[in-house]
């Protein structure tokens, strides 16, 4: 296949996997009460949705293959998303934006990725690197970073996270892809080796 590396996309693969644990133990520490992290973790999302890009254009040519005009669109949402996070990630990080508001920005962007799974799988099922499995793993994944969209209203309301049942909906099932996502990602690694 033409612009796919199967090398390059099993070390970003790989790499999404360790940056992902590397910020869940920053964020980690910065709950139990060492605030230096925030902005490493911060920092580390930026990083990590930067992986995502190299990741959605190695995969670009497989479903440019079969659907240029779905290929150009989902570029263009998984590149919105990785925008939307790594901006809001660099913003919080250097105290420009709050972690509320910037934590919406972040699962609205994941979302926008939970568009590009679906669809590039859905698209390149057929590859034989994508077994029943790991197509299974990265659908559910997509679909619970979908969940990322109910955070729209929270931020066009300007509604933060206090009690309000919509935005712990949103972040505990876009938490839940945030987590499967990397997980696919170590999973897809494995089968290109």
């Amino acid at each position: 296949m033409i612009g796919f590396s199967p090398q390059t996309t099993q070390q970003l693969g790989m790499a999404i996997l360790i940056a992902t644990i590397a910020a869940m133990i920053t964020l980690s520490l910065l709950y139990v009460g060492i605030p230096f992290f925030g902005p490493v973790n911060d920092l580390l999302t930026a990083v990590i949705s930067i992986l995502i890009a190299g990741l959605v254009w190695q995969f670009h040519p497989v479903v440019w293959e079969k659907k240029p005009t779905l290929a150009a669109i989902l570029l263009i949402a998984a590149l919105l998303g990785v925008v939307l996070m790594a901006g809001n990630a660099t913003l919080v990080a250097f105290g420009k934006m709050g972690w509320q508001l910037g934590g919406m920005y972040t699962a609205f962007g994941f979302a926008l990725t939970g568009v590009w799974l679906i669809g590039m799988l859905l698209t390149a099922k057929g590859q034989p690197f994508l077994t029943s499995g790991l197509v299974t793993l990265g659908l559910i994944a997509g679909i619970c970073l979908l969940f990322g969209f109910l955070a729209g209203p929270l931020m066009a309301k300007q509604i933060t996270i206090g009690f309000q049942p919509l935005v712990w909906i949103s972040y505990i099932a876009a938490g839940a892809g945030w987590i499967m996502f990397p997980i696919w990602c170590w999973r897809l690694a494995v089968h290109l080796k």
